[in-house]
């Protein structure tokens, strides 16, 4: 295996959950068609060979704005919804199938949804016909997309900020803190930096030990709430490289 899924699966293990769950794909389409007497005439006359069904697609956007209140109050995080296409290529509805836990994005996200541009999927013989396509987008002051964020700026007042918000509205539950995804995990992406070969066992202990030191990390930076977030984790380079994977 590569090193990506050699981390990824590693982290998982570690963790007990999908160290991915905020890399979800936009594109988990299913565009089934209904059966009916024109079918028929489907069956009888074969497709060119080669041809195959297309589902339907999406714009991709990766983030949303939200109202300087909800960043205020820390919301971050990711909403999905499942968009229904018809068989012209126009929206035909939107349904939420996993929350941010804050309305603030959820809304953003439903409201970018409904203006992006998407493509009907087809059938075999390249007809448009009704389908799906998940659409997941987000927000965090982290993040170098969202706007008015990155990491440049990014303090450990709005890390604090963003990790008590989070941490209450999904109730110890659901998906990590990206942020402490990503500095339980540090030492792991050092190795993977340097090209080192380490032992599950190595993994599993640095990353317990790192768990450990997250509280620790935290009161450091309630106590300097001015203090760049870059300029008190330990190897700020790699943390960095793995905030922007998400």
């Amino acid at each position: 295996m590569g090193k990506r899924r050699i981390a990824l699966a590693a982290i998982a293990a570690v963790l007990g959950a999908s160290a991915t769950a905020q890399e979800v794909s936009t594109q988990t389409d299913s565009a089934p068609a209904a059966r009916g007497p024109s079918d028929d005439r489907i069956l009888l006359t074969p497709s060119p060979p080669g041809a195959r069904r297309v589902f339907a697609q999406a714009e991709r956007v990766k983030t949303v704005d939200i109202p300087e209140a909800a960043k205020e109050q820390g919301h971050n995080g990711r909403a999905t919804f499942e968009a229904a296409v018809a068989a012209d290529g126009s929206l035909a509805g939107l349904e939420l199938v996993i929350s941010s836990k804050s309305d603030a994005i959820d809304a953003a996200v439903r409201s970018r949804a409904e203006t992006l541009v998407y493509k009907a999927a087809t059938d075999r013989d390249g007809r448009g016909i009704e389908g799906t396509v998940r659409v997941s987008m987000s927000y965090a002051r982290y993040d170098n997309d969202s706007p008015g964020g990155g990491l440049d700026a990014y303090s450990c007042d709005n890390l604090i900020r963003e990790h008590d918000w989070f941490t209450s509205a999904h109730n110890g539950q659901g998906p990590t803190f990206v942020p402490q995804l990503v500095y339980t995990t540090l030492d792991f992406w050092v190795h993977v930096a340097n090209g080192e070969d380490v032992s599950d066992e190595t993994i599993d202990d640095e990353v317990a030990a790192r768990r450990d030191m997250w509280p620790q990390f935290l009161d450091q930076c309630r106590s300097q709430p001015e203090a760049r977030v870059l300029d008190v984790v330990d190897h700020p380079d790699i943390f960095r490289e793995q905030i922007e994977r998400y």
